[in-house]
């Protein structure tokens, strides 16, 4: 049995049933049903480095529509018209911003969605493409947020309502990377967070789903599908292996194959909160190791 590179993972899926189980056992999945590919909202939660694109790259059994605010601020400064809009505006040059230092990001984030509503006018143009399809045919949405309060899952959530999402299908995968790693991440990164607003966003995602955990069926208000806790310190959480095109049949943990190579994780580390229609679990019934591993991982003390 070998690998057909022109055919989709889903199909090269469907050919080797023998290899589901395993493969499913690292793959995140919704309502017990892999690779759906219409209506479903993913709300992606976790600090700033968190790793919840790499999480979603890889882990996350389901593609959708992304809304990445850090995108659209880079968009931003690559657009022309945009940057020469603001420069007569408010005298300001995002072109020559430099992203990788605290004072500009903070100012570009300012400028992008208090002065313009970049982020308003992008989701008020998904909106209208949205309301419009069959309700068997909307896609699937992904917001990668920090989740930092209550505020911005009512939000999340009442525009999938509105958008004719059923309540079933609006997930929670919450990715905790350990706080002193996602530190050092950080400084690495194309965009520096201030140290100080990190920790806070890795504070306020682990008291928001700390919230969202005792709220028990009371939770179904905003959404009532899955709840995921998805650990993402590589190396111990998670481990993503490439090999060659030339590789044995019996890999059994394909994620991705793109040109000669394969992708596949052979290891992970996620654990169910709530079920889709379930309340969630209480926290005397979550896994002592998943609870540990939070504790560890966030400055916020569960338990």
């Amino acid at each position: 049995m070998g690998l057909n590179y022109l055919k989709t993972f889903e199909q090269f899926l469907n050919e080797n049933q023998e290899m589901d189980d395993d493969l499913l056992e690292k793959l995140i999945i919704f309502n017990n049903k892999p690779f759906q590919p219409f209506g479903n909202v993913v709300i992606m939660a976790g600090g700033a480095g968190s790793g919840k694109g790499f999480i979603k790259s890889n882990i996350l059994g389901m593609d959708g529509w992304g809304f990445d605010v850090d995108e659209l601020k880079s968009l931003a400064m690559g657009s022309t018209k945009f940057s020469a809009k603001v420069k007569e505006e408010t005298g300001v040059d995002i072109t020559k911003m430099d992203l990788r230092t605290p004072e500009d990001v903070a100012q570009l984030h300012h400028i992008v969605n208090d002065v313009y509503g970049v982020d308003q006018k992008k989701m008020q143009r998904i909106y209208t493409s949205v309301l419009a399809a069959h309700p068997d045919r909307k896609p699937n949405l992904i917001f990668d947020v920090t989740l930092k309060n209550i505020k911005k899952l009512n939000e999340i959530a009442q525009f999938a309502h509105e958008l004719g999402y059923d309540m079933e299908h609006i997930h929670i995968v919450w990715v905790i990377n350990h706080i002193e790693l996602a530190k050092k991440q950080n400084l690495n990164r194309s965009r520096i967070v201030p140290e100080d607003i990190l920790v806070a966003t890795h504070e306020g995602a682990s008291a928001t789903m700390l919230k969202i955990i005792n709220m028990g069926e009371d939770v179904s208000r905003y959404m009532n599908g899955d709840i995921v806790f998805c650990f993402a310190q590589a190396g111990v959480d998670t481990n993503l292996v490439t090999k060659k095109q030339d590789i044995p049949s019996d890999i059994g943990t394909v994620s991705k194959h793109k040109g000669g190579t394969v992708m596949y994780m052979n290891e992970t580390f996620f654990s169910y909160a709530k079920r889709a229609g379930q309340p969630t679990l209480p926290l005397d019934k979550i896994a002592d190791d998943v609870i540990a591993k939070i504790n560890e991982y966030t400055p916020i003390e569960w338990r």
